[in-house]
This record gives structure tokens, C-alpha cells and sequence, in this order.
């Protein structure tokens, strides 16, 4: 939570800033804290484009100042000027994590959930007592990962970041019932389906608002066959095929355009020795899936058991150039 991982894509927004260097004599002094010469100062590039546009430095100044301290602090909390700048925020404004929530929340309202992520990382290196901040900050990621959804590194690291954070906040604060309401949805995605089922269900006991609660019980009407696909497809990984097939046929029906399903039924199949039902199962696999290696392997391990060594042949060779159809899209 809050790691270099995220960091490495917060980074790319560093651009936004400018630093100066106060000349020699010169600093800037609040309280009992002093910018001495030689001090990289951030401002906010914005700023600086409005000086271009004539806006008075003196309305500005200190502001920018303040804003491009808190962006960096929140983009790199390895900075190796992070503590003077903190020391120096909270000199200018006593209230600072307020200001900063404040801030968070204006770019969160305006969409700009890249820098109320920043914002809202700041405001929690200041006060790790406001669980609403990393609520926020969390929310943000998610937002901002639904619109970068066409960049899939960013939507993993942004996605990745709200799991942890949400895991995080119903481990210090397990009443907070928003916190398992957004985190049944990461469960969902990754396939946890069970434990996305008991984390809604907690949100629900909780007490969460009437319209996340019927977002709740509608998800969970769909939820019942993927915990029904979970709970089938482990059985037959831990090797009990008539188990795993009590609760993975009976969802055929409903979801015949399910790969995944036809997969493990043909697994099932296969580990029962009626490789020609495995065989019809993992030949609507590929129907359904072109070009799924491991569903080549496996027909051609039916052929085998058969004793049809040139179907099998045929289709170990199919893996194998599919195989290296995908190496060679990622290498080149």
C-alpha cells in the first residue's frame, strides 16, 4: 500500500512541476522554518503560465509554493527534500491536512483523480488518523483506472494500489462499511468469488446506505454461479472430477459461451478417463477461445490416452505454433 509500484506511475505527472533555486541570500521564512538558498522550490507549472498571462506573483506565490511541495511529497515519498517541505507546509497553514483534503477533494470533484490521488497521498503522510483520506485516495485510484481502462499497465498498478488500500482500511477499521462494498468488486475481478460473497455480505450486516445495499444483493444473484464455477473448477485441480462436475454442469446451460467452464468440464472429463467427452468439451473451448494453448495440450493428451498418436501429434503441433505465435507477438 502506498509503495514505489504506484510511485513509478504518479512519477510521470512530475512534469506538472518547476523547480527554482532561491539565489544566493536570499530565503524564504515562515515562522520558525526557513527555505535557504540553494533550496530547489517547487511551483506548479500552471502558475507559471499564468505569471506569462499577467497574473500577479504576489496572489500566487506562496500557493503555488504550497500545492507543487504537497504534489511532490505525493508522488515521491522518497524525496529527499519531503520533511522540509512538510515542516515548512505546516508552518504556512496550521490546518494543513484539511487544506490538502479540501484540494484532494476539489480534483476528485472535477475528475482530475490522477492529482486527487497525489493530493489525498499527502494529506495521509500528514494525519494517518483520517481513514476518510485513504478512502478517498483509494477511490480515486479506481476512478482513475476506469479511465485509462485502454492502458493496461496503469489499470493494473491503479487497481492493484485500491485493493491494497481497501484491504488495508477494513483491517483498522473493520466497521467501515463503503470499504467492503468497493472491495467485493476487486475480489470479483479476481476471480475470489467466495470471498467477494463474504465481503459484501459484511458490508450488508453493517448497515451500508439502501443503494450500494441493492447494488449488493443484485450482484450477488449473479455471484452464485461464479462461486458455484470456483468452488467446481478447484475440486477438479485437486483431483475429484465427479465432485467438480456436480457443480460446474449445471451451469452450462445459462453460460454457454463460457470458456473457462468448457475447460475445466473437459478437465473433469479427461481425469475420468471419457476422453471423448473431454474432447467434445475442449473442442468448444477453442470454439470459444481461438488459439488456447493449454486446450491443444489437452486434446492432444486425450489422442494419447486413445492410442491416436497422429490426431495427437496434430494437436501438440497446433500448441506448439500457437506458442510461438504468442512469443513472437510480444517480442516483436
Amino acid at each position: 500500500m502506498l509503495d514505489q509500484s504506484i510511485e513509478s506511475l504518479l512519477k510521470k505527472k512530475a512534469d506538472e512541476v518547476v523547480f527554482i533555486e532561491l539565489k544566493e541570500g536570499k530565503s524564504i521564512q515562515i515562522k520558525d522554518v526557513t527555505l535557504e538558498a540553494g533550496l530547489p522550490v517547487p511551483i506548479m507549472f500552471k502558475y507559471v503560465i499564468d505569471k506569462v498571462k499577467g497574473i500577479s506573483e504576489s496572489d500566487i506565490q506562496l500557493r503555488s509554493i504550497m500545492e507543487a511541495m504537497a504534489f511532490i511529497v505525493g508522488i515521491d515519498s522518497e524525496f529527499p527534500h519531503k520533511e522540509i517541505y512538510l515542516k515548512f507546509m505546516n508552518g504556512v497553514d496550521p490546518e494543513l491536512h484539511q487544506s490538502l483534503y479540501t484540494l484532494a477533494m476539489q480534483a476528485f470533484e472535477d475528475e482530475k483523480y490522477m492529482d486527487a490521488a497525489i493530493y489525498f497521498k499527502c494529506a495521509w503522510e500528514i494525519d494517518h488518523n483520517h481513514i476518510d483520506t485513504l478512502f478517498y485516495y483509494a477511490r480515486a485510484c479506481e476512478l482513475a483506472a476506469e479511465k485509462s481502462r485502454e492502458d493496461t499497465p496503469t489499470v493494473k498498478l491503479l487497481e492493484d494500489e485500491a485493493f491494497e488500500v481497501f484491504s488495508y482500511i477494513i483491517e483498522i477499521q473493520p466497521d467501515m462499511a463503503l470499504a467492503y462494498y468497493h472491495l467485493g468488486f476487486h475480489m470479483v475481478n479476481r476471480k475470489s468469488y467466495r470471498a467477494a460473497q463474504g465481503i459484501w455480505e459484511k458490508a450488508v450486516s453493517l448497515g451500508i446506505h439502501d443503494d450500494a445495499k441493492e447494488d449488493i444483493l443484485k450482484n450477488l444473484t449473479h455471484l452464485w454461479s461464479r462461486i458455484q464455477y470456483e468452488e467446481g473448477y478447484t475440486l477438479v485441480l485437486d483431483g475429484f472430477p465427479d465432485e467438480g462436475l456436480v457443480k460446474l454442469l449445471p451451469l452450462e446451460e445459462d453460460n454457454p459461451e463460457w470458456w473457462n467452464l468448457m475447460f475445466f468440464i473437459g478437465l473433469a472429463y479427461r481425469q475420468k478417463e471419457d476422453y471423448d467427452e473431454a474432447i467434445y468439451y475442449y473442442k468448444r473451448t477453442l470454439n470459444l477461445n481461438t488459439g488456447h494453448v493449454d486446450t491443444f495440450n489437452e486434446i492432444g493428451l486425450c489422442y494419447m490416452s486413445m492410442k491416436q498418436f497422429v490426431s495427437a501429434q496434430e494437436y501438440f503441433e497446433e500448441a506448439l505454433d500457437w506458442t510461438l505465435r504468442i512469443v513472437n507477438f510480444y517480442v516483436t
